[in-house]
């Protein structure tokens, strides 16, 4: 959604069926770091909700970035 600020914000929610709290704030960890590295991708006033149910694989930065990226690129989501 937008923001109507200057720069983009992301939400995390990971959901407890995930597993216990180690390995869900490191899920949180991985998702914040490719935010962090991939700002451009995001674009500028979005809001971004990741939500992260119990079925979710990844389990590390680059399966992260290999499955978020495509997505980013494609530009009809900042037409919601």
């Amino acid at each position: 959604m937008r923001n109507n600020l200057n720069y983009s914000r992301i939400g995390i929610t990971v959901t407890k069926k995930y597993g216990k709290a180690h390995k869900r704030n490191r899920m949180k960890r991985i998702l914040r770091e490719f935010f962090r590295l991939n700002k451009p991708l995001f674009g500028k006033g979005y809001d971004f909700l990741l939500i992260v149910k119990n079925n979710c694989t990844l389990r590390k930065l680059n399966e992260v970035s290999e499955e978020l990226t495509p997505f980013l690129q494609n530009e009809k989501i900042y037409n919601i």
